[in-house]
Formats: C-alpha cells, sequence, structure tokens
C-alpha cells in the first residue's frame, strides 16, 4: 500500500515498486519487484482500518519516550515530516541501566 499526498511520488515508488517498468520491458529506473502476493494484501486490506488508530497510538508512545528519554539522543524528526515511529531509536550510553528502568516502569 502506498500512503502519498502528491500523486507524482505515488507514481514513482509503483513504478520503482514494479522493477521500475512504466509498461513492459520499457524501464525508467532501477526498481524492485515490490508487489504483494494475494495472502498479504488480504492482511493489509483488513489492518489498513486500523492504520490511523495506530499511528496515533505511536504518536503518543514518542511524545512519551520524548519526555522521559531527555538524557538520551532521541530521532529528530523534521517540523515539516511526519513520522509513521516504526521504529524508536535511541542512543544512550549504558544500555544495560537504561532496560533496567524500562523493566521496572
Amino acid at each position: 500500500a502506498i500512503f502519498c499526498h502528491d500523486d507524482e511520488v505515488a507514481k514513482k515508488i509503483r513504478i520503482l515498486l514494479n522493477h521500475g517498468q512504466t509498461q513492459r520491458y520499457k524501464h525508467e529506473f532501477i526498481g524492485i519487484n515490490g508487489r504483494l502476493d494475494t495472502l498479504q494484501a488480504a492482511i493489509l486490506n483488513v489492518k489498513l482500518k486500523y492504520l490511523e488508530k495506530e499511528l496515533d497510538k505511536r504518536q503518543k508512545l514518542a511524545q512519551t519516550y520524548n519526555a522521559n528519554l531527555k538524557n538520551c539522543q532521541i530521532p529528530q524528526i523534521d517540523p515539516n515530516a511526519f513520522s509513521a515511529y516504526a521504529q524508536y531509536s535511541v542512543l544512550v550510553e549504558d544500555r544495560a541501566s537504561v532496560l533496567q528502568k524500562f523493566e521496572k516502569a
């Protein structure tokens, strides 16, 4: 699935995901085989209903992490961008003590 507010960007992504082809055997770019199989498509079709709620949940978790991890190097998101926070990575000096604090929380 492609979520994009820019039709030109969405078009380019679709081309890249189909080996860079704009039509059969005509390659505009070097691309990949990024097409979904039927099972993956069916699963994503169901999950799509929950996307907005899931993104909301991730944003709230990221805000909580940002507020509580002030002594760590946290993700910096451009003010004009949006992060889905598929991962939330931090850089810490003492990983073991941070893990221990998370386990107690």
